[in-house]
Parts: structure tokens; sequence; C-alpha cells
């Protein structure tokens, strides 16, 4: 009879387990929508810029230079882009995921070459009802944002 407790122990405390990895995946979801909308909304597009990779992919196009990518933050703002701090969607990255930001076999060899493992495809909205995409990874406290895509 003990076996059986054991293994009924087991077996809750690995759906504990897995259950609180996705609680915890979810959560840093969040708080990285939340930074992004955030940074934008409030125009500190020095941060976005700090942390985007070089290079950067933007709607499909790789943008190269750090600068270029510091003057895409900027023209976010100044067009008056607004973000809900929210996730609509969250995407783990997987072989066919580069599609959804573009269809370009750049496209795929960035994704394939620049974004790290543990990077994220996030859907936020927008304030206006549209939505954007932002490639986001975060790990033990730093950020990286790899691309964005939108509003649409």
């Amino acid at each position: 009879m003990k076996p059986i407790l054991t293994r009924i122990a087991v077996g809750i405390a690995i759906v504990f387990l897995l259950a609180s990895c996705t609680t915890l995946q979810r959560m840093s979801d969040e708080q990285g929508a939340s930074w992004v909308a955030r940074q934008l909304n409030e125009g500190d597009t020095a941060a976005l810029a700090a942390l985007s990779a070089s290079p950067f992919l933007l709607d499909g196009e790789i943008i190269a230079l750090p600068e270029d990518t510091a003057v895409f933050w900027d023209g976010m703002v100044k067009a008056g882009l607004k973000l809900e701090a929210e996730v609509s969607r969250a995407v783990e990255i997987k072989g066919d995921t580069w599609r959804e930001l573009g269809s370009s076999r750049d496209v795929q060899v960035f994704f394939g070459k620049y974004v790290k493992e543990g990077a994220r495809l996030l859907e936020l909205p927008t304030t206006s009802g549209r939505r954007v995409l932002v490639l986001y990874r975060s790990s033990w406290g730093s950020r990286n944002l790899y691309g964005f895509k939108g509003p649409f």
C-alpha cells in the first residue's frame, strides 16, 4: 500500500512542478510586455534602444546599425504608438515561428543566427485596438529586444 501512496505523491508533485513552470513563464511574459509598454508609453526610447539587439528585425527587415534602431523607437513615440501592458499571446520560438515576423530567407536566417534560446514572441494590443509583435528575451534580470512588427 505504501508504494502506491508514494507513486501518487510523486505524481502530484510532478503535476505541481509542471504547472508552476507554466505559471512562471506566463509571469515572465507579462513582466516583459509590461516593461516594453511602459518604456514606449513613457517615451523612454533610450532604454528600448539600449536593450535592442544589433542587428534588429523590424517588420521583416534587418536593421544593422544601433543608431537606426534608436531612430525607429523615437519614431514610434513621435507617431503616438501606445501599448497596453498585457500579453494577448506569447509564443515559444520554434522551427517556423520566424514566419510571424516575415517570409523571407533573411528573416529565417536572422532567427537561426541572432535570436537566443529562451526568446519569446509576445503579442501586445495597442490602445487603438491594433496589435504589435515583440521578439523578446528575459534571463536572470537581463532583457533583450530582437525584433518588432506592427502595428497591424
